[in-house]
C-alpha cells in the first residue's frame, strides 16, 4: 500500500488541520527550503560559513528577506511527492507493510521511484495512512515525506540521533535548526563525492562481475548479494560500507543483468541475477532493432495475421464455454521465439526501482506489428502474446512469475511428469499404536468445491465427568506414507504450499497422495481412513482441561456442506452477493436430511465453538470485516504451457466466470464451527511440542500499536458479539503492528486471542501446507512405539531454517495472490463493460452505475497530469476506485456519495475510474 505523501513537515494526519492551514504550510514549507538551500549553497562556496549562520539567524528571527518568495518544488522533488493511487489499498496490505523494521532519524538513505535516484538523512519516523512514512533531508536541502517502500539502501547511524532531533522534523525551523541541517546536508553530499570515486574506481571490474556470478545453467536465475558482489571486487572479506553502496549502485545500473527484490532489497541486499539466455535474449533484439533488421518485419507480419484471426474467432465464439485449442500453423523460428520470450519477460518488470532494459525494446516491438493504439502497457503486451496464441486466453501476469516458477512452478512440473512415483512409500511406523475410533461419527464441513479435504470433527460427552465433554479434531495423514527423504516430500519442501489460481490449482501432494484425505460422502466412507487427532477435554465455559493427541483411524465420515449445516442450525452464515447477475427464482433449499441424524452432536459443536468466540472477545483484541470481491472460473481449464511451449494456437470460447462478494466476516456459522475447533487442535499442538521439547515454529503476532491510545480504545467500543469491527471505522487512525513471525518460543498470538503460554502452531492442513506435515512428524516421533522410539526427524536448526524459507514464500505468495486476484475481479468488471457496448439489453438496476461508495483515503493531486484522485470503496463491488477530478474536492474520511464506473484502467495494478452519478 502506497503512503500518502504530504508536501508540509510537521502533518501528521490531514484530518488535524483545515485544508487552508495545509496549504499555508506548503507556502511556509517552501519559504524555508529556499532559505536552507540558499545557506548550504552559501556554505559549500564558503567553507568557514559561520557568518551566514549568523546572517540567517536574522532573517529567521525576524520578517524573512524580500526576496524569499514562494517556488515550485523541484522536479525532482515533485517526482518523489507523487502519490501512487491508491487502488484497493487494504487494511491486510496496510498492516503488512507497517511490519517491516523502521528506519530510525540519522540513517543516510538511497530513494529509488519512477527510475529516479536521491539521497537524503532520516529525520523522523511517521505514520500515515497505517503505512510507515518518513521525513527526509534531501542533499538539495529539500525536505519531504516519502513512503519507507522508496528506501532502496540504509547506512545507519550516518548521524548521531541528537544531531537529527537538533534538524527537526517540523515547520518551525529556527537558525539553530536551520544551521543543524545545513551541516548534515553538507556532510552527506560530501559522502556522496566519495561514493562516486569508489563507484569509479570500480566501473570496469563491476562490468565485467556478471561473469563471475552468471548461473551455470542458462535459463536458470542466480542469486548475489551486495556484500558477495564486493568482496569479489573488493578482494577482501569486509569491504567497508562505502564500498558497498558503489556495489549497490553499479548492480541497481545494470538491470539488464541485475534486478533487486524490491518488496524485500533493504532488508536482504540481495540481487536476482539473469540468466544467460535472458541476456543474450536483450541483447539480440536490442542489435536487430539498431539495425533495422528485416526479421523484425517478418515477426510483426506474421503477427499481424495471428492476431486478426484470433480477433475473429473471439467474435464468433463470444457466447462459447472454451473448447480445446487448434493448432495455427507453424511454429515460430527461433529468432521469432527470441522476440516473443522477451515480450513474456517484459510482464515481469512492474516497479520502476531500477531502468528497465524491456522498456525502450517492447514499445518499437508492439508498435511494429501496428495493431494496438495509445500507450504500450503491460496490458498491451499481455493482450498482444494472447492473441498471438502463444499465451492462453485466461493467463495473466503472476503465471510467469520469476519468484512463482523458478522454484514453486519448477517442482509443480516435475511432480506433473511423475518423476516420484518410482520410490515407494513407507510402511506405516504408527500402524500397532493406532486409536480405532470405530464407530465414532465424523464430521467433514467444507465448501462444495473444496479441493483438499483435510480434517473432521467429532463430539463426544465424558463418561466420567458430566460437565465435560471431548472434542476430536481429525486431521488426514499423509505423513503415514511419507517419510521427509522421500521425492514427494522434497518437492512439497520445495513448493511449500498447494498454489490456488482463477484457472488453475497447484497442489503442493500429487493425487497418489491424495488418498490419505478425508474421503468425499460419494466414496467410501467406511473405508477405514488414517488420521492424526488432537483430542480436547473442555468444561462448560469452553476452557481445555485435558488432551491426548493420537495416530488414529476413522471409519464413519460425513461431509456436509458449510451452507447445508447453517441451513440445519439455523445460523447465518455467508452473505455472498453476485452483483453482475439476475435470478428471477428464488434459490431452493438443500436437502439437509443427511444431517438430521448427527444434529445434536452439531449442536454442541457450535455451542463450543460460540464459547471460545466469546472467550477471546474478553481480551482487548478484534477483527476487522470488509466486503471482498472474488472471482471463479468454471471448468478451471489450467495453463498448459507451463513448460514454455511457444506453438501457436487458437482458441474458441471463454471459461466461465463468476464474480462474488462476500459482505460478511468469513468465520460466521459452520464456518466458526470448524475454524474454532481447528484454533483449538492447533493450541494443544503447540502445548505438545513444548511439553515434549519438541522443536517447532510458532506463528506469534504483537497487538496492533495505535499513534493515538484512545483510538483503540474507539475500536474496541465499536466491536459486534464475535469481536468484529467494519474496517472503515478505522479509517483516519493511525496504526502500526510488530512484524508475525515464526518462532520456536511459546509466544502470543494477539490477532488470534492466543496467550504465550500455549501459543499456535500449524498442523491441521498437511495435505496443502508443508508446515503442518513438518509438525506431524515432529509431533509423530514421540507417539512411536516404545521399542521405535527416536528423536525428531527436524533438529532445532531445520526447524529455524525452513521457518526462514516459509517467511520469504508467504511474503511473495500474499503479493502475488492479491495481484492476482486484483487482475482477475478487474478484468471482469472489464469484460462486462465491452459486453455492455455491445448490446442494447441493459439490466436494471444497472451493477455499475449510482453506487454507493465511502471516501478511504483523501484527495491527492498527481502532478503530471494535473488532476486530484480521491480513493472510494464500493461495497456492493467489494472494490475501491479512483475518483478523478480537474479541480481541488474536499472530500473527508468516511464521506458518501453515489458513483459510476467510468472505466476500467488494466495496467499492473488495475484500477476502476469512478465518477460522480448525477
Amino acid at each position: 500500500m502506497a503512503v500518502v505523501v504530504v508536501e508540509t513537515i510537521g502533518v501528521t494526519t490531514t484530518t488535524q488541520r483545515s485544508r487552508d492551514r495545509h496549504e499555508q504550510n506548503i507556502e511556509d514549507l517552501e519559504n524555508m527550503g529556499k532559505i536552507l538551500t540558499k545557506a548550504i549553497r552559501s556554505g559549500d562556496s564558503n567553507p568557514g560559513h559561520h557568518h551566514t549562520f549568523r546572517r540567517h539567524r536574522r532573517n529567521v528571527n525576524s520578517s524573512p528577506p524580500p526576496e524569499v518568495q514562494w517556488r515550485f518544488p523541484s522536479i525532482e522533488k515533485k517526482q518523489f511527492t507523487l502519490e501512487p493511487r491508491l487502488r484497493n489499498a487494504s487494511l491486510d496490505e496496510a498492516i503488512q507493510s507497517s511490519n517491516k523494521a523502521s528506519l530510525q532519524p540519522g540513517s543516510f538513505v538511497e530513494l529509488r521511484r519512477h527510475e529516479l535516484v536521491r539521497h537524503a538523512v532520516v529525520l523522523a519516523n511517521m505514520m500515515v495512512n497505517q503505512t510507515p512514512a518518513l521525513v527526509i533531508l534531501l542533499t538539495t536541502g529539500e525536505t519531504l515525506h516519502v513512503p519507507e517502500a522508496d528506501v532502496m539502501f540504509t547506512i545507519p547511524h550516518f548521524i548521531d540521533t541528537d544531531m537529527a532531533r537538533r534538524c527537526g522534523p517540523g515547520m518551525e525551523l529556527d537558525a539553530h535548526k536551520l544551521a543543524a541541517r545545513q551541516a548534515v546536508v553538507k556532510r552527506a553530499r560530501e559522502f556522496e563525492r566519495a561514493v562516486e570515486e569508489v563507484y569509479n574506481g570500480i566501473s570496469w571490474e563491476a562490468i565485467a562481475l556478471y561473469s563471475r556470478v552468471k548461473p551455470q545453467d542458462d535459463d536458470e536465475w542466480g542469486e548475489v548479494s551486495t556484500i558477495e558482489a564486493a568482496r569479489i571486487l573488493h578482494i577482501a572479506p569486509n569491504p567497508p560500507i562505502i564500498t558497498l553502496f558503489a556495489v549497490h549502485k553499479h548492480l541497481m545500473n545494470q538491470g539488464d543483468k541485475y534486478v533487486a527484490q524490491s518488496a524485500s532489497h533493504r532488508q536482504t541486499n540481495v540481487f536476482a541475477v539473469r540468466p544467460p539466455s535472458h541476456v543474450a535474449q536483450l541483447k539480440n533484439v536490442r542489435k536487430w532493432i539498431h539495425d533495422g533488421h528485416p526479421l523484425l518485419d517478418t515477426f510483426a507480419e506474421r503477427a499481424r495475421k495471428l492476431i486478426d484471426k484470433a480477433r475473429e474467432l473471439e467474435k464468433e465464439s463470444a457466447d462459447e464455454i472454451f473448447s480445446k485449442p487448434v493448432r495455427a500453423g507453424p511454429k515460430f523460428n527461433s529468432s521469432e521465439r527470441e522476440i516473443i520470450r522477451l515480450l513474456q519477460l517484459s510482464l515481469d518488470e512492474f516497479r520502476t526501482t531500477q531502468v528497465s532494459p524491456y522498456a525502450a525494446l517492447v514499445p518499437i516491438i508492439i508498435k511494429k506489428i501496428d495493431r494496438y493504439e495509445g500507450d504500450i502497457k503491460h496490458w498491451t503486451v499481455l493482450t498482444a502474446l494472447r492473441e498471438m496464441g502463444v499465451h492462453e486466453p485466461w493467463e495473466d501476469m503472476v503465471s510467469k512469475n520469476r519468484d512463482l516458477m523458478r522454484v514453486h512452478g519448477a517442482a509443480y512440473m516435475n511432480s506433473r511428469t511423475g518423476i516420484d512415483k518410482n520410490t515407494p512409500f513407507q510402511v506405516d511406523p504408527h500402524e500397532s499404536v493406532r486409536h480405532d475410533f470405530g464407530q465414532l461419527p465424523v464430521f467433514v464441513v467444507d465448501d462444495h468445491d473444496a479441493e483438499e479435504l483435510d480434517d473432521g470433527i467429532s463430539f463426544e460427552t465424558d463418561p466420567n465427568d458430566p460437565s465435560a465433554s471431548w472434542v476430536h479434531v481429525h486431521v488426514a495423514d499423509p505423513t503415514a506414507i511419507l517419510s521427509p527423504t522421500h521425492p514427494i516430500a522434497q518437492t512439497a519442501r520445495k513448493m511449500l504450499a498447494t498454489t490456488y489460481f482463477v484457472y488453475d490449482t497447484w497442489p503442493m501432494l500429487p493425487p497418489s497422495v491424495g488418498h490419505t484425505g478425508l474421503r468425499r460422502a460419494e466414496s467410501d466412507q467406511k473405508a477405514p481412513q488414517n488420521v492424526l487427532t488432537f483430542s480436547m477435554k473442555l468444561n462448560s465455559e469452553g476452557d481445555i482441561l485435558d488432551y491426548k493427541i493420537r495416530p488414529g483411524v476413522v471409519r464413519n465420515v460425513t461431509t456436509m456442506r458449510y451452507d447445508d449445516v447453517d441451513a440445519a442450525l439455523g445460523l447465518a452464515g455467508y452473505a455472498p452477493v453476485k452483483p453482475f447477475e439476475v435470478s428471477e427464482k428464488s434459490p431452493q433449499p438443500s436437502d439437509t436430511s443427511y444431517i438430521q441424524p448427527h444434529i445434536d452432536n452439531l449442536r454442541q459443536l457450535w455451542k463450543i465453538s460460540e464459547k471460545q468466540v466469546a472467550s477471546r472477545t474478553k481480551r482487548p483484541i478484534f477483527t476487522y470485516t470488509r466486503e471482498d470481491a472474488h472471482v471463479s472460473m468454471s471448468p478451471k481449464p489450467g495453463l498448459h504451457r507451463l513448460s514454455g511451449s511457444l506453438e501457436p494456437m487458437f482458441y474458441r470460447g471463454f471459461p466461465q466466470l463468476s464474480y462474488t462478494v462476500y459482505k460478511s466476516s468469513f468465520e460466521n456459522g459452520a464456518r466458526s464451527l470448524v475454524g474454532e475447533c481447528m484454533k483449538l487442535a492447533c493450541r494443544v499442538a503447540s502445548r505438545f511440542c513444548f511439553e515434549h521439547n519438541i522443536p517447532m515454529f510458532r506463528r506469534a503476532s504483537s497487538p496492533l500499536a495505535f499513534d493515538n491510545p484512545a483510538d483503540l480504545d474507539k475500536v474496541l467500543a465499536m466491536r459486534n458479539s464475535r469481536g468484529e469491527v467494519k474496517a472503515n471505522a478505522m479509517l483516519g487512525m493511525n496504526f502500526a503492528s510488530s512484524p508475525a513471525e515464526y518462532t520456536l518460543e511459546m509466544k502470543e498470538h494477539w490477532a488470534m486471542g492466543i496467550g504465550a503460554d500455549e501459543g499456535y502452531m500449524r498442523a491441521t492442513s498437511p495435505l496443502r501446507r508443508y508446515q503442518d506435515m513438518v509438525a506431524h512428524w515432529q509431533i509423530k516421533s514421540a507417539l512411536l512405539p516404545s521399542s521405535s522410539a527416536s528423536k525428531p526427524p527436524f533438529s532445532e536448526s531445520d526447524v529455524l531454517q525452513i521457518a526462514s524459507e516459509l517467511t520469504k514464500f508467504e511474503g511473495v505468495a500474499k503479493r502475488l495472490d492479491r495481484r492476482h486476484r486484483r487482475f482477475w475481479t478487474h478484468y471482469y468488471i472489464y469484460r462486462y463493460m465491452q459486453h455492455m457496448t455491445e448490446t442494447s439489453d441493459m439490466p436494471d438496476p444497472h451493477p455499475l452505475r449510482r453506487l454507493p461508495a465511502q471516501c478511504v483515503a483523501l484527495s491527492v493531486k498527481e502532478h503530471r497530469t494535473m488532476t486530484y484522485h480521491t480513493e472510494l470503496f464500493i461495497p456492493s463491488l467489494g472494490l475501491s476506485g479512483d475518483l478523478i477530478s480537474q479541480s481541488k474536492v474536499d472530500y473527508h474520511y468516511g464521506d458518501q456519495l453515489l458513483v459510476n464506473v467510468k472505466s476500467v484502467e488494466m495496467h499492473i495494478f488495475p484500477t476502476l475510474i469512478l465518477e460522480p452519478a448525477s
